[in-house]
């Protein structure tokens, strides 16, 4: 069985399942092609035409989950397809934060009262911002309305000089640090 990460949160889809699967596709020093078999399966069918395909899966509890109360400090850091759970966490963070809003008794619409403290800081980090940021726009709501407290970026090919999501964790070491004591 080849294992993948559940990039979705039950209480946000509880009748599917979201993975975040990166197509494994190379070629070796040899110049022979390499291509992980389920990544290109998976890849590779048609949505219309397959509709209907049901996929077998097997769901084995990891045991991660975000801490509890809800607004306690968490700080994510996902490197590429690594943010696979985070985005879980995020999308379980936001269904708790409004149910939690609608049951103070805020109406549909109305700005969610989300405390700034403690933080929710995510790190994401891959090569290029133009072709491997997953979930940008996603991630970039969830910050707006404030599920999350910061998101953090590192595109270590889009410069000249390599940065990567440690570099931005030294970078932003004393909130990091706030968070982490809260």
């Amino acid at each position: 069985p080849r294992p993948f990460s559940i990039s979705s949160s039950q209480k946000l889809h509880p009748n599917a399942i979201q993975i975040t699967v990166s197509i494994l596709k190379y070629t070796t020093p040899t110049k022979r092609q390499k291509m992980g078999v389920c990544s290109n399966w998976l890849a590779n069918l048609d949505p219309i035409t397959f509709a209907d395909l049901k996929i077998p899966i097997f769901v084995k509890s990891s045991g991660a989950h975000l801490p509890h109360p809800v607004h306690s400090s968490v700080v994510m850091v996902g490197p590429g397809t690594g943010c696979a759970i985070f985005r879980a966490f995020m999308q379980e963070r936001h269904v708790l934060l409004h149910q939690e809003n609608k049951d103070k008794g805020l109406q549909e619409g109305e700005k969610v009262q989300i405390p700034l403290d403690p933080k929710c800081m995510f790190f994401f980090g891959c090569r290029k911002e133009s072709c491997d940021f997953l979930y940008r726009s996603e991630f970039e709501s969830y910050l707006h309305d404030k599920t999350i407290t910061d998101l953090v970026v590192a595109f270590s090919r889009d410069q000249a000089r390599k940065v990567y999501v440690q570099n931005k964790l030294i970078e932003c070491g004393e909130r990091v640090w706030e968070a982490i004591q809260n």
